[in-house]
């Protein structure tokens, strides 16, 4: 199993519409937006860490309008990166509130170029037939499930089947929330390939990362792998 790419920095664009990730900022009081932090993109981008990439959570239902498109579109030229090294996580519920409205916005941020994935995914009510037409680059199996497969064989049957579907549908599959080694050898065993969470890693500061990095890095240079 991998581990997925760090929360590496939160866009402004993006902290004025969303709920972040305690890996990267600290939230605010309720309707402000959270402290930001960039991460020093060009100390790790070496061939070990091509597919780096920076992720931002979008949790507001329904999703935004045609204005936080633009913003994204503004905030990615300001800073200078390639769109395609932005991932935004939209939560599922956030999707199903406005299926056609949410297929628009993912729709002009595919255009920009930008990484989309559907967070929490497996607890929604989404559409089969949705997913299928919506130009998505990841799911991501919500925490709960993971969390009650090995007392649950229902959830269990519900992960593989995200699975199934993520790869016939072309999609990358990750497991939230995954905190121990019992739950890595049974995602292993349903083909899950990728995982986040706390057996991976506590929450880090962009500092912290960015050390982790290097010397994974060095790590792989010495041995080659």
């Amino acid at each position: 199993m991998k581990k997925t790419g760090i929360l590496l920095v939160l866009l402004a664009a993006v902290a004025a519409y969303a709920q972040t990730d305690s890996t990267a900022a600290t939230d605010g009081p309720a309707g402000t937006a959270p402290t930001s932090v960039t991460f020093p993109f060009e100390r790790v981008q070496t061939p070990t860490h091509a597919d780096l990439y920076c992720a931002g959570f979008i949790n507001q239902q329904p999703l935004p309008n045609a204005n936080f498109v633009a913003d994204i579109k503004s905030t990615i030229k300001e800073m200078g990166i390639e769109p395609g090294r932005l991932q935004l996580e939209i939560n599922e519920n956030a999707v199903i509130t406005d299926l056609k409205q949410s297929a628009e916005v993912i729709h002009q941020l595919k255009h920009l170029g930008v990484r989309i994935s559907i967070g929490d995914f497996g607890t929604g009510l989404s559409s089969i037939g949705w997913l299928r037409r919506c130009p998505l680059d990841e799911l991501k199996i919500d925490r709960s499930l993971i969390s009650s497969m090995a007392a649950d064989n229902a959830s269990c049957d519900i992960v593989q089947l995200i699975v199934e579907m993520g790869k016939n549908l072309k999609l990358r599959v990750v497991a939230e929330g995954v905190e121990n080694m019992g739950q890595v050898e049974l995602l292993k065993r349903l083909h899950c390939e990728f995982g986040q969470g706390l057996f991976f890693s506590q929450p880090a500061t962009a500092k912290q990362a960015e050390q982790s990095l290097q010397q994974l890095s060095l790590l792989t240079q010495a041995t080659g792998n």
